[in-house]
């Protein structure tokens, strides 16, 4: 229960903290120091998503002497649903990066990976990733979520291995 003072002919709220893509239900009551009074309409709604949390690099490899192989783990909080990735990706002599959209193939995969075709050889590439939720209320809107850690790699000719996993450099 929230209390609002000062009353005036016409009042306004603001609800906040409340979580995302969670259900609601608000009513109004007036109150004098004597009595209380009927309860409004009961008003229940949903709020809209947030962008998910960052997804995980499990796999950066040299696909070819132009090319890279990223896949990533899904986000571990994601609200509603994941629509679209975004895979971020620069040579070490760009300051910008490059991006590329993503549609979510498939609503409860848990893995996904992409090629990044047109590279330069001998070159380091930095990499991230990041997912976007559709606004379920304005459905033109996304919601980008938090970046994955980026995670570089030289491409060359069969890229260093460890363990079977790319060679990497965290940042």
């Amino acid at each position: 229960m929230r209390k609002a003072q000062n009353p005036q002919p016409v009042m306004d709220y603001v609800l906040q903290n409340l979580k995302p893509y969670s259900h609601y239900k608000v009513w109004v009551n007036a109150f004098t120091w004597k009595h209380e009074g009927e309860t409004s309409k009961i008003l229940e709604f949903r709020t809209d998503v947030q962008g998910p949390s960052a997804p995980y690099i499990v796999n950066l490899t040299c696909q070819t002497l132009d090319s890279l192989y990223v896949q990533w783990e899904r986000p571990q909080i994601f609200f509603n649903r994941i629509d679209y990735y975004f895979v971020h990706y620069r040579s070490e002599n760009n300051w910008d990066f490059e991006e590329i959209a993503m549609a979510s193939p498939h609503e409860r995969a848990i893995d996904h990976g992409m090629f990044i075709p047109n590279l330069t050889a001998n070159t380091m590439y930095e990499v991230k990733v990041r997912g976007a939720t559709r606004s379920v209320i304005e459905h033109s809107k996304l919601f980008k979520g938090q970046f994955s850690e980026p995670r570089k790699v030289l491409l060359q000719n069969k890229c260093p291995m460890f363990n079977g996993v790319p060679y990497w450099i965290p940042l």
